[in-house]
């Protein structure tokens, strides 16, 4: 626990839900007389777990479903397998998109290319133009 000069709320919490050791429960104790703002916490805290309790408290008794507890007994073991699976299926995935990726490395071409590209459509039709403009009968 923290020394009596820092005394956290979380330790504050452990004090009001009966968690603390006795010396531990002692330095609370004697932080409590000279902090009345940490009592008036305390006490509130207090009040709202006795009411809790008394709402809920026969919930926390009952017995665990049958099949609840079983379908948490199946869960644990498979947990691991289905974990294995995923890794495997991961590593699957990574591999086909690598592959993927190296395959189709030339087959989009860059964005500086596209200019080329449209330069050489543009001399294409221009030359286009020039040799058929002068003809009238096959436009």
């Amino acid at each position: 626990m923290n020394s009596p000069e820092k005394i956290t709320e979380q330790d504050l919490h452990a004090f009001v839900d009966g968690e603390l050791d006795v010396a531990s429960r002692a330095e609370i104790e004697a932080w409590l007389t000279d902090h009345p703002e940490d009592t008036q916490k305390i006490a509130a805290w207090g009040e709202q777990k006795t009411q809790l309790q008394a709402l809920f408290g026969d919930v926390l008794d009952e017995p665990i479903p049958p099949k609840m507890e079983a379908a948490l007994s199946k869960r644990a073991p498979s947990e691991n397998r289905h974990n294995w699976w995923r890794s495997a299926a991961a590593v699957l995935l990574l591999i086909a998109g690598t592959g993927a990726g190296w395959m189709l490395r030339g087959e989009f071409a860059p964005a500086g290319s596209q200019k080329a590209d449209s330069e050489k459509f543009v001399r294409q039709a221009v030359g286009a133009h020039v040799v058929y403009v002068g003809e009238r009968r096959h436009a």
